[in-house]
Order: structure tokens, then C-alpha cells, then sequence
């Protein structure tokens, strides 16, 4: 354990259980140069409380390798590095530096593990690992230290896990849900910078938040509003390729997530919510995963033991937000970066900075149009080369607010129908059909409203030509959608129209409504027009297959 600023050369730390190193200050530095701290059986490496200077040096941990705490900061790189940090080599000037030496954090658990030690909502655990292998895998730990699985330290199979309490419960679950996960933070501030890393993860997961209370009376734990005020959580990703997930199940902060130059993200990028990290600890889920395991069916009979663990997984305090507030993942493609979507995600923002890209494979991206916060649909394409917007020819650089992407169905049997369509709705012929004419050919819902700019190009892919009379992302309203087809078919008559309830006459776009309702192309419902209300994609369709399809 040091209290002072320590420096180690040349050197093992070894301990059969929880902590090599330990720090017990907050004001001091470890230098560690071509060293190893290595724990056999289980705990973590090093226990961080300040600062980890770390030069061409290994940590081995048989659950977590560096465990941070509060304003600890850690910085590992090469061991040629060391030769340029003055206080580093102050002790052994000459000291021969194994230049080629590189830094390894690696435990089966997580690599990084960030937690509060003290009750400060304003601390933030600060991290920059360059030239560096994090790994939860394995094979990369050293044949004397053992990986301790999600449950070696709580149950034995075949064992009633009943007489365990619901402390053990509670770890085992908890446990099991981040096991693997390269980088985790638990209700905790944190900025991190991952800079020509070779990341690692076993279960596919490079960065997992989550809510604790652990240590309960200094966990990082926000009430409604806090979410506000903390510096929250920041990851820099440079000059490497990363591939794994990024799950932010900390819904009490903002994730600001950067992918920089020189470096490519592939993977899917999450932001939870109250919901969701409510719904993660039902009883039928802690069951499901109980028998999944192995574990004794007495369990399953008991609802008290599941209800228990439920109360220290989910706080009686939590039950504040109601889901009203989640403050997800802002996601940035900085000048040469590239993130590669594998699957859903959903975030707060997604920032395309000139010269970032952004790829995938058959997915849609959903991102909102304005003003209006409703959403537009975005095709990426399966050849990776760039982004395909059916209906929109590019997605140019700029700030998307609240963006999901889903995976593409396959389409093999035809083209893609709406998700959420059947063949008893209303507007199952009009989206079928422009769907197989090619008009429609993205995937989406038919609730979801059209933006102006996405209503224009698919009235002219079936044959019409219209004026650039709107603005291309507000959401088109039902009298602008008069406006387009007047366009489109070259409307003059009125003679027939429908006589709508809101309507009086002397409004501006009256006419245009008239006659688009005389040549049968517009209904109303209701027996009003609604011209202020917003367009969806299945009334689009009802439309242009009423003008060039029936």
C-alpha cells in the first residue's frame, strides 16, 4: 500500500488476493517502469485513489485489473515513454528503460473497473491509455492467475443458493451482466482517451455503464435534475480500430462518446433507460437467468429471496425518475474517424463532422428533422461505401438529435414492407405498392411523419416534378402536401371538391386543398382536413398511389 508518492522499477508486485498495489492517498503519484502487479486469486491488480503513472508495465488481476477510484488519474504507455516524463525516472536516472515494452491491463472481469469512494458528485475518474492491450480475455492472463468466473466468488453449482442472502444475490446478478466488459463505470464521472489501444473485450462489450449504490453511502447516484449538473462521462477513441459495443445503462448522465482521427469504431452504441434497466431485473428475467445457470429450483419457488435482490438492484429512491429522465449517448465522427453501425443502437445525437464516416451494414438510421423532432429514415448500404438515403440523396455533416438505427430485415423473399405492417391495415395496399414500383424503398413505420424533402423526391420518383417551395427537413403538413400534388399533377379545377369542416375558404392553401380533394387524391378524415397536422408515410402512400398507381 502507498500513501506517498512511490516509484517502482524493474520490479513484481505479486499478492494471492484482492490488490498488488493499493493506494491509500489522495495526493500522490505511483511510477511504475517495466514493472508487473499481479494478483493470482482474485481481486483486482491495483486499487487507484490519485494517480498511476504506468511505463512499458503489466497488470493482472484474477477479477479487475485497474479499479479506480474517485479523482484517480492513470496514464499507461510504452516504456519508451517513461524517458520522457522527468518525475517518472527522477529516482533511477539510470535505470536501463525497456523502450519496447508495452502496457497491459488484462482480468477476466473488467480491465478498468471506475467506482466513487466518496460522497462528491463532482469528482471524474480521468484515463489515458495509449500503446497499450486492455483485455478481458483469458488467454492473455498469465498461467498463475486465476479467472475467476461471475459466480466463483458466490455460489458452487448444485449449492441452494437460498442461504446465500441477498447480498449474494444481488452481486451474482449484477456480476453476471457486466462480466467481460472491457472499460465499466459505475455511477461515476468519468473521462477517458483510448489511443492506439488493442482493446479486448470477451463479451463483445469495449465501454458498459451502469447505476450502483456501491459503496452505498458514497456511490455517484443522482436524484431527477442532477443529471445536469455532473461532468458525466466522456471516451476519446484514437489511431487504432476498436471493435465492440459501447452499452450506456447509466441513464442519470450524459456519455459523450468521440471517434477521432485515425480511428474506426465497429460496433453498436446504446443509451438506456429507466425502463430498461428497470425491466432488466424483473422477476421473470432473474429467474430465467437462475435456470439458465443451473441453479437449484428452490429458488424459483421463493418470490421473497427474487424480491429482495429486485429492491437492491432497483432502489426505492429510483423509482423517482419514471422514466421521465434518461440522458443518453452523444455520439461524434470527428475528421478521419469512421464508425461502422453492426446493429440497433439509439442515440441522444450523432455528430458527422467533414471528413468523418459513417457505414454499415443493412441497417436504417432514424434521426429527426428539425424543429419538429420527428424522424427521417436513412438507408446505409450493405457494400459499406457510403451513406444511401433512398429518399434523400446524402446524410450531410451536421448534428442528428435523437437517432435509433435498427437492423434491415432480409429481403430475399422481395422488397422490405414496413415493420409494422399487416395485411388487414388500412394502408397495406398504397405501401405495398409503392414499394414494389420502387417509390418507397426504405424501411419504415407507418406512423412515422415524412419530411418535406422525403415527400418531394418520392412524388417525383413516381412521375411528378414539384418546386422547391418548402423547407427541405420541417416536417410537411397536410396543406403542404396539397400544395406538392397541385404541383405534381398540375391542378386548376375545384369543380367537385369536398367540403371540410375546418376549412372556410379563405385560407391560404384552401384552394390547393380544393382541388386536391376535386381530383380524388385527398380525403380528410374525420370530416375535417386537418391541414396543420403532420403527414406519415402511410398517408403518403395512400396519396401517390391514389395519383399514379391505382
Amino acid at each position: 500500500m502507498t500513501r506517498n508518492n512511490s516509484w517502482i522499477y524493474g520490479s513484481e508486485l505479486l499478492s494471492n488476493n484482492w490488490g498488488a498495489l493499493s493506494q491509500d492517498s489522495v495526493d500522490a503519484y505511483t511510477y511504475m517502469v517495466n514493472s508487473m502487479g499481479k494478483s493470482t486469486e482474485g481481486g483486482y491488480a491495483a486499487y487507484l485513489t490519485y494517480g498511476l503513472r504506468s511505463y512499458g508495465s503489466q497488470f493482472y488481476g484474477g477479477q479487475y485489473g485497474l479499479f479506480m477510484c474517485g479523482e484517480s488519474d492513470a496514464l499507461t504507455d510504452t516504456g519508451a515513454a517513461a524517458l520522457t516524463d522527468e518525475a517518472a525516472m527522477s529516482k533511477s536516472p539510470d535505470f536501463q528503460v525497456d523502450s519496447e515494452a508495452k502496457s497491459i491491463v488484462a482480468a477476466p472481469f473488467n480491465a478498468i473497473v471506475v467506482h466513487n469512494s466518496l460522497p462528491n458528485l463532482d469528482m471524474v475518474a480521468k484515463g489515458v491509455f495509449k500503446n497499450t492491450t486492455l483485455s478481458t480475455m483469458k488467454e492473455d492472463l498469465p498461467e498463475d492467475v486465476k479467472a475467476m468466473e461471475a459466480d466463483d466468488e458466490f455460489f458452487m453449482p448444485g449449492v441452494d443458493i437460498l442461504g446465500s442472502g441477498k447480498g449474494c444475490g444481488v452481486s451474482y446478478f449484477y456480476n453476471r451482466n457486466l462480466y467481460g466488459s472491457l472499460v465499466l463505470i459505475r455511477s461515476m464521472n468519468a473521462g477517458f482517451t483510448f489511443d492506439n489501444v488493442e482493446a479486448k473485450p470477451s463479451n463483445g462489450v469495449l465501454l458498459q455503464s451502469v447505476v450502483t449504490y456501491d459503496p452505498p453511502m458514497a456511490s455517484g447516484y443522482l436524484t431527477p435534475g442532477q443529471g445536469d449538473e455532473v461532468p458525466g462521462i466522456t471516451a476519446t477513441f484514437l489511431n487504432g480500430s476498436y471493435e465492440g459495443d459501447i452499452l450506456h445503462e447509466d441513464y442519470q448522465r450524459r456519455m459523450q462518446v468521440t471517434v477521432g482521427e485515425n480511428a474506426s469504431l465497429t460496433g453498436e452504441v446504446v443509451s438506456g433507460t429507466w425502463a430498461d434497466w428497470n425491466g432488466k431485473w424483473s422477476g421473470e428475467n432473474l429467474t430465467a437467468a437462475l435456470k439458465e445457470d443451473g441453479y437449484t429450483p428452490e429458488v424459483f419457488n421463493n418470490p421473497d429471496w427474487v424480491a429482495d435482490v429486485q429492491a437492491n438492484l432497483i432502489r426505492a429512491e429510483d423509482t423517482a425518475y419514471e422514466g421521465t429522465e434518461n440522458y443518453g449517448v452523444d455520439l461524434t465522427v470527428a475528421a478521419g474517424g469512421t464508425w461502422t453501425v453492426t446493429g440497433p443502437s439509439t442515440l441522444s445525437s450523432l455528430t458527422i463532422e467533414e471528413g468523418g464516416q459513417l457505414l454499415g451494414e443493412d441497417v436504417v438510421l432514424y434521426v429527426n428533422c428539425g424543429a419538429s423532432n420527428e424522424h427521417c429514415g436513412y438507408y446505409i448500404a450493405a457494400e459499406g461505401v457510403e451513406v444511401i438515403d433512398l429518399l434523400v440523396d446524402e446524410l450531410a455533416p451536421g448534428t442528428y438529435k435523437n437517432v435509433s438505427i435498427f437492423t434491415a430485415p432480409d429481403d430475399s423473399d422481395g422488397p422490405p414492407l414496413f415493420t409494422d405492417m399487416e395485411e388487414s391495415d388500412w394502408f397495406y395496399t398504397p405501401v405495398k405498392a409503392c414499394i414494389e414500383a420502387g417509390i418507397i424503398s426504405d424501411i419504415r413505420e407507418a406512423d412515422v411523419v415524412v419530411c418535406w424533402i422525403d415527400a418531394a423526391k418520392a412524388i417525383e420518383k413516381a412521375g411528378g416534378t414539384v418546386g422547391e417551395t418548402g423547407n427541405p427537413r420541417e416536417t410537411l403538413s397536410r396543406a403542404q402536401l396539397a400544395e406538392l400534388i397541385c404541383q405534381a399533377k398540375g391542378l386548376t379545377s375545384t369543380e367537385g371538391a369536398k367540403e371540410f369542416s375546418d376549412i372556410k375558404g379563405d385560407e391560404p392553401w384552401a384552394e390547393q386543398v380544393a382541388m386536391a380533394s376535386a381530383a380524388g387524391y385527398v380525403s380528410g378524415y374525420g370530416g375535417a382536413y386537418h391541414a396543420d397536422g403532420p403527414v406519415t408515410w402511410a398517408q403518403l402512400a395512400q396519396v401517390i398511389y391514389n395519383m399514379y398507381l391505382k
